[in-house]
């Protein structure tokens, strides 16, 4: 009798610490460097950047519509295997700072918190929570308290969201997704306010090595929850709504200096919802926003990665008034090198 109880205490033991040692994770540290350039970091039109010299209130409180900008990032991860190698908990934790340098006041920071969990290939349950704080847009008027006065327009974003993952077919997988996401401004600027709502369809293949392809679809509603809840100017309804469409191709390149080179295509597509005469800004505004990204990633070492990213944006604006489409419409390029280094 006393043999079986030492065994059972035997077992007992074992599988307390195989538990003990799931609660313990794998844990690796990362940071990331950026350095980079923006061609019009105001969103400025083309009117505006010619009249930039000769009417100072478009620049505002800066001197100039392009900038360097430098980014500095930290990334903390904790895996947890749950059962066997197929079963993760994968907990990231992500803050950053990023700061223009000849446009003092877009220096703004931010921090992604996300649970992936895993039970298999291409199966994830993925959690994440996004923080933007203080992002700074330019100089607009200020129409509660006169037509000449202009302030700076901050806003902060929350964005929360769910995403499931699962295969259809060999190296072939789906994700959908579904968000919510709190854009709030600043005073003087709080009937802006905007509480958006989307989802999303993704569909993913690697099938075609060395290629992998996808294309997401995202439709989405922002609510604007300060609508006649503030001053004079809130009596103008901003929501709107949006679908969003998302191509991006990788190309592995072994054998290469490149590991791989990429090219990614989203378009935005916005129709806001008001139709009244007193907002021509806004009355049955509509914008076409395209993003056309170029890529290329190298490995310096084991642990050091750089990765260059070409964008060109451009965004189209239709309106009754012709003056709203060119004061809306800009053309926008950037230019930046990531560093990745593994330090742990």
């Amino acid at each position: 009798m006393k043999r079986y109880f030492l065994i059972l205490v035997l077992i007992s033991w074992v599988s307390a610490q195989d538990f003990t040692a799931h609660l313990i994770p794998t844990l690796s540290w990362d940071i990331k460097l950026r350095s980079g350039y923006d061609s019009n970091s105001l969103r400025l039109s083309s009117d505006e950047q010619d009249e930039a010299g000769l009417e100072p209130t478009i620049l505002g409180s800066v001197n100039t519509f392009d900038s360097y900008y430098q980014r500095i990032a930290a990334r903390l991860t904790g895996r947890y295997r749950l059962s066997g190698n197929k079963q993760e908990l994968e907990i990231r934790l992500e803050p950053s700072l990023t700061g223009y340098m000849q446009v003092s006041q877009k220096r703004y920071s931010g921090v992604t918190l996300s649970v992936d969990y895993t039970w298999g290939a291409y199966r994830h349950l993925v959690g994440q929570i996004r923080r933007l704080n203080q992002y700074y847009l330019r100089d607009y008027r200020d129409r509660d308290r006169s037509t000449e006065n202009y302030a700076g327009c901050y806003f902060s974003d929350a964005d929360h969201s769910l995403e499931l993952s699962l295969p259809l077919a060999y190296r072939v997988w789906l994700a959908a997704e579904g968000g919510y996401l709190q854009r709030y401004y600043e005073k003087p600027f709080t009937e802006f306010d905007l509480d958006i709502y989307y989802g999303s369809l993704r569909f993913n293949s690697s099938r075609w090595r060395p290629f992998t392809v996808g294309l997401r679809y995202k439709y989405g509603y922002a609510a604007n929850i300060t609508l006649h809840a503030t001053a004079r100017a809130s009596t103008l309804d901003r929501s709107y709504r949006f679908v969003e469409i998302y191509l991006p191709l990788r190309y592995r390149m072994a054998g290469t200096m490149l590991s791989s080179v990429g090219i990614n295509l989203k378009t935005e597509m916005r129709q806001y919802a008001v139709e009244d005469y007193d907002d021509p800004l806004h009355s049955g505004r509509f914008h076409r926003d395209v993003k056309l990204d170029f890529w290329v990633r190298r490995p310096v070492s084991r642990d050091i990665n750089l990765e260059l990213t070409l964008r060109h944006r451009t965004r189209t604006t239709d309106s009754a008034f012709e003056w709203v489409e060119d004061l809306k419409s800009f053309r926008q390029i950037q230019c930046r090198l990531d560093l990745t280094w593994k330090l742990y």
